[in-house]
């Protein structure tokens, strides 16, 4: 089996929409990531030693769950209530697996939240 290399990924999150991707995980070579029986984490801090977590996304949680584990495939789904909760601004984060073999670190990165253009009605600013 390949060595597995922590990812990263920056991406933008906006405020006014739900976020629903599916996102797969793969060694270099392209083989996927077997993620049968584990359990996916994802938390969100505005600084890497922060204590304080701004948001918990995982399959304990019901915002990510294991679509195809065997081909490494990951549903994520946070709704726009949930989302609109956090500030704007640029978070960092990491998403880890936990299984029988322990933690591991899978991709690391930035996440960037903004409003969005459109918006409810009585929404301010």
């Amino acid at each position: 089996m390949p060595s597995w290399t922590i990812a990263t990924h920056d991406f933008t999150l906006r405020l006014n929409e739900d976020w629903n991707e599916i996102w797969t995980y793969t060694y270099p070579d392209q083989t996927p990531l077997d993620l049968t029986g584990d359990e996916i984490v994802m938390e969100m801090r505005s600084e890497t030693n922060d204590i304080e977590v701004a948001m918990t996304i995982s399959t304990d949680n019901g915002r990510a769950s294991l679509l195809d584990p065997a081909a490494g495939k990951v549903h994520y789904y946070v709704p726009q209530r949930v989302l609109e909760t956090l500030p704007i601004g640029t978070w960092d984060y990491d998403q880890r697996r936990d299984s029988v073999g322990g933690r591991q670190v899978l991709v690391k990165g930035k996440i960037t939240t903004e409003r969005g253009v459109t918006r409810a009605e009585n929404e301010v600013g």
